[in-house]
C-alpha cells in the first residue's frame, strides 16, 4: 500500500508567545513521528493569510493524507480558512493550553490558543467543512490517543478508495440486503468493484493440477471428515482457482455467490483466502465484503462474518454463526478445527467454534444512497461447537433487546461482522470524516 502522509503546520500570531507555540508544535511533532508515517512539516509559523496559502500549496504539493494544524495562539480566521480550505484534506486542529496558566496567577493572556480555536471552528464550520479539534499539551496521552484514533481512521478510509473487490456471479437469490449499488460503492466508499463471472471460476479450476487441489485440505486440519476424494479435489481447485483469480485482478478481497451453482462448494476457498490476508465474503454480500475489508485493514485481524440466530435475554447475549467459511485462525486451538462436508450442499466447511474475547461488531451498507455503519461491541464468551458451522456467543455491553430493535427498526443487514478488539472509536471516527451515518445500539 502507498505511504501515508501527516501534514504538520502551526499558527499564531506576533504579538502573542510563538516561541510557546513553537515548542508545542516541536513535542506534537515528535509524538506524531512515533507513529512511523511520513511527516511533512511547515517549519516557519503561518501568521498572515497569504502564508496560509503558501502552506496550503506546499502541502498539496507533498500531497499529504492529513493536516494536523497546531492553533499555537490566537489565529485569526483568514489565516486558517487560507490554510484548510485549500488542502482539501481531513483536518485536526490542536490546541494548546493558555501559557499564562504555567506562571504567577494574575498575568496577562499571552497565547489564546484554544479562544483562536473555537473562532476558526465557527467559520469553518460556517463553510461546511468537517474537522476535528483536541485540546490538551501534546504530551497528554489522552489527548494524543485522539490523535492516533483520527490518524488511523484516515488511514483505512485511504486504503479503501484505491481497493479493488471482486464479486464471483452475483449475490444468492432473495438476498435484497446482499445487493449492491455500484455507484454510491464508488461515490462514498472509492471501492472499485471488478465482475468475475461464474464460468471464469470454472475454466481456471480446469488449469489447476489435481496434486495441488489434494494438498489445501491437510494444510488447515488433519480432520478431514465425509468428503470424498473428488469433493476434496473439487474444493482445492475452487480455492486456488480463486486465489490465482485474485492476484491477476489485483483484488484486495472478493465476495463469491456460493449458491446455488456452486452448491456451497467456497466456503473452504474462503476460509483459506481470509486466513491468506484476503477477505472473502459470502452469499455474494458485497458491502459485507467492504466491511471485512476494511476491518482487517484497521486491526490487522481476520474478520468473521455471521448471522444472528439466537438471543438470551437472561444472559443478555447473541448468538452467531455462518456455515464454516470463517479464518481458520479464529480458532481457540488448531485441534479445535475440523473441516467437514456442508450439511446443505457438496463442499468443504471449515468448522469450529470462534475464540473468545473482547469483540466489536460492524455493519457498513447503503440506504438510499448513503453509506452507514452499524456499531456495537461485547465480549465473546467460550463457545461449544452447538450447532455446524462458526459458532460464537456475545454478551453485548448494550440490551440485546435494544440490538435487535436498533437493527430491525433502522434496516442493518443481516450479515454482520465481528472482529476481536475495541475499535468503536475509531470506526466512529471514520464514520465522521467520511460523512457515513453512524448506528449505535
Amino acid at each position: 500500500m502507498a505511504s501515508f502522509k501527516i501534514g504538520l503546520v502551526y499558527t499564531g500570531i506576533v504579538a502573542l508567545d510563538m516561541k510557546y507555540a513553537a515548542e508545542s508544535r516541536d513535542a506534537l511533532l515528535k509524538k506524531l513521528s512515533q507513529l512511523g508515517h511520513e511527516m511533512i512539516v511547515h517549519d516557519r509559523p503561518v501568521m498572515e493569510s497569504n502564508e496560509g496559502l503558501s502552506a496550503a500549496a506546499a502541502m498539496r504539493k507533498a500531497d499529504v493524507d492529513l493536516l494536523v494544524v497546531l492553533v499555537g495562539t490566537f489565529t485569526q480566521d483568514p489565516v486558517m480558512t487560507n490554510l484548510v480550505q485549500n488542502v482539501n484534506v481531513p483536518v485536526v486542529l490542536w490546541a494548546i493550553p493558555e501559557v499564562a496558566l504555567r506562571g504567577p496567577p494574575g498575568g496577562p493572556s499571552n497565547s489564546g490558543g484554544l479562544v483562536g480555536a473555537i473562532m476558526n471552528a465557527s467559520a469553518l464550520s460556517k463553510m461546511g467543512i468537517r474537522f476535528k479539534v483536541i485540546f490538551g499539551e501534546p504530551t497528554d496521552q489522552k489527548s494524543f490517543a485522539k490523535l492516533k484514533n483520527t490518524v488511523e481512521a484516515v488511514r483505512v478510509l485511504k486504503g479503501l478508495r484505491t481497493s479493488k473487490v471482486g464479486i464471483v456471479g452475483y449475490h444468492s437469490p432473495g438476498f435484497y440486503d446482499g445487493s449492491v449499488d455500484e455507484i454510491a460503492l464508488k461515490q462514498h466508499v472509492g471501492i472499485e468493484l471488478v465482475h468475475i463471472d461464474l464460468s471464469e471460476v470454472n475454466s481456471t479450476m480446469e488449469e489447476i493440477a489435481e496434486s495441488d487441489a489434494k494438498k489445501t485440505h491437510h494444510e488447515v486440519t488433519s480432520k478431514v471428515l465425509e468428503l470424498t476424494p473428488e469433493e476434496r479435489i473439487r474444493d482445492g481447485r475452487i480455492f486456488l482457482a480463486l486465489k490465482q483469480l485474485v492476484e491477476e485482478n489485483k483484488l484486495d478481497a472478493v465476495a463469491v455467490k456460493c449458491w446455488p451453482e456452486l452448491r456451497f462448494t467456497s466456503c473452504f476457498a474462503l476460509s483459506r483466502l481470509s486466513d491468506a490476508g484476503i477477505p472473502g465474503g459470502c452469499e455474494g454480500d458485497i458491502n459485507a465484503t467492504v466491511t471485512m475489508l476494511a476491518l482487517q485493514r484497521l486491526t490487522g485481524h481476520p474478520v468473521f462474518l455471521c448471522d444472528v440466530f439466537h438471543l438470551d435475554e437472561k444472559k443478555n447475549t447473541i448468538l452467531t454463526y455462518h456455515c464454516g467459511a470463517a479464518a481458520s485462525s479464529l480458532a481457540s486451538k488448531k485441534n479445535e478445527i475440523a473441516i467437514r462436508k456442508h450439511a446443505q450442499g457438496i463442499g468443504a466447511t471449515v468448522e469450529f467454534p470462534i475464540k473468545p474475547g473482547r469483540v466489536t461488531i460492524v455493519r457498513m451498507g447503503n440506504c438510499a444512497g448513503k453509506y452507514r455503519m452499524f456499531i456495537a461491541s461485547g465480549e465473546a464468551i467460550r463457545t461449544k461447537q452447538i450447532v455446524r458451522g462458526n459458532p460464537l456467543e456475545v454478551r453485548l455491553d448494550s440490551k440485546v433487546d435494544d440490538f435487535l430493535k436498533t437493527v430491525t427498526s433502522r434496516g442493518i443487514e443481516h450479515h454482520m461482522l465481528i472482529v476481536h478488539g475495541n475499535w468503536a472509536e475509531i470506526l466512529s471516527e471514520m464514520c465522521e470524516i467520511a460523512g457515513f451515518e453512524s448506528i449505535t445500539v
